[in-house]
């Protein structure tokens, strides 16, 4: 039998232990930057998509990234995410149109408004010229008719006179 001393057996186990640790140490250094790379795949599009969602809530509809940086659930994600904001798209410019309509329509509506207020102010002031046309043609009216009236009154007074003048002269005869 071998006898092999026991500063040599612990030098051979201290350095296998040594070993052990180090392939310990890098294997988890291995699996941090692996788990970091995954981790940064996930939440880099998720940070890009909500980045997005920002400035698309602000009114850029281009605000969304390219697809090329997505992949599996996220492409899916981003194609969703691109047919909203084109319809989005569609929905405000429709929806710039009908106001700008709207807004002519109501233009047209107060030019309306005025113009008829002007004609009805000029059918008051119209119907207060012909009343008071009219009302001078009444006055005229009644004044030849008291006119006539008068003319009237001395004719049948020379007509009496002229019957109490004939009365009396058929009664001297």
């Amino acid at each position: 039998a071998t006898i092999i001393p026991t500063a040599e057996v612990h030098q051979v186990s201290d350095n296998m232990v040594y070993m052990i640790i180090f392939l310990g140490i890098a294997i988890c250094a291995v699996c941090a930057v692996v788990m970091l790379l995954v981790a940064r795949s996930i939440t880099r599009p998720i940070g890009m998509v909500v980045e997005a969602a920002g400035a698309i809530a602000g009114g850029n509809f281009n605000a969304l990234p390219p697809a090329r940086f997505f992949n599996g659930e996220m492409l899916q994600l981003h194609a969703s995410l691109n047919a909203m904001v084109r319809d989005l798209g569609q929905l405000v410019a429709t929806s710039e149109a009908k106001t700008g309509e709207a807004e002519e329509q109501t233009k047209k509506a107060a030019v309306a408004g005025a113009e008829a207020e002007q004609a009805r102010r000029q059918a008051e002031s119209a119907k207060r010229e012909g009343m008071l046309h009219a009302a001078q043609k009444l006055e005229e009216i009644v004044g030849q008719t008291r006119q006539a009236a008068g003319e009237m009154a001395r004719s049948i007074t020379q007509a009496a006179l002229g019957a109490t003048t004939q009365t009396k002269r058929r009664k001297g005869e």
